[in-house]
């Protein structure tokens, strides 16, 4: 593999297929907007599997980067999103009748993952605290937007909407 000037490098392969990955969000998103399961699910199912090929190939071509990385990390963050949002569209009544116990789990498991990573040193907790408190710190966003004025002891987004609408 040569970088010199007038030579192309070669195709790296995995961050392709992660570049594909953040492309495929868009139909994921749509399908799920739109109501189309088994269009969804098949989308989610390539994703997923897509994920996985590419760190595969990056550790059999020897085509690992931190470019590699990056994407990688972009598209799983870019498909944690879009499933939420597709999610959403898919059983709204579903999650809105549960997202109370979410936002309170999110804190139980961030309270005992932190405690873990800090008195074992056990990092592995740690991916699943943040992305506990993200979801929880986005519900609390969402409060203030449904909200016209800032309220004190709002437990959910669920009871935000409620509060709203008198």
């Amino acid at each position: 593999m040569s970088d010199s000037p007038g030579r192309a490098s070669p195709l790296n392969v995995p961050n392709a297929i992660s570049s594909l990955r953040i492309l495929g969000l868009v139909p994921l998103v749509w399908t799920a907007h739109a109501g189309h399961r088994t269009a969804f699910l098949i989308i989610l199912l390539i994703l997923l599997f897509s994920d996985w090929v590419d760190g595969r190939l990056a550790s059999l071509l020897d085509q690992r980067s931190v470019l590699g990385a990056r994407l990688d990390s972009v598209a799983d963050w870019l498909l944690y999103a879009a499933l939420g949002l597709s999610v959403w569209w898919l059983e709204e009544a579903v999650v809105r009748e549960r997202i109370v116990w979410f936002a309170k789990a999110a804190w139980l498991v961030a309270g005992t993952g932190t405690v873990i990573w800090v008195m074992f040193g056990q990092a592995a907790a740690v991916p699943w605290v943040l992305a506990f408190v993200t979801l929880t710190n986005l519900e609390a966003v969402a409060i203030g937007f449904v909200l016209p004025q800032w309220q004190a002891d709002v437990s959910s987004l669920r009871h935000a909407l409620r509060l709203r609408r008198g």
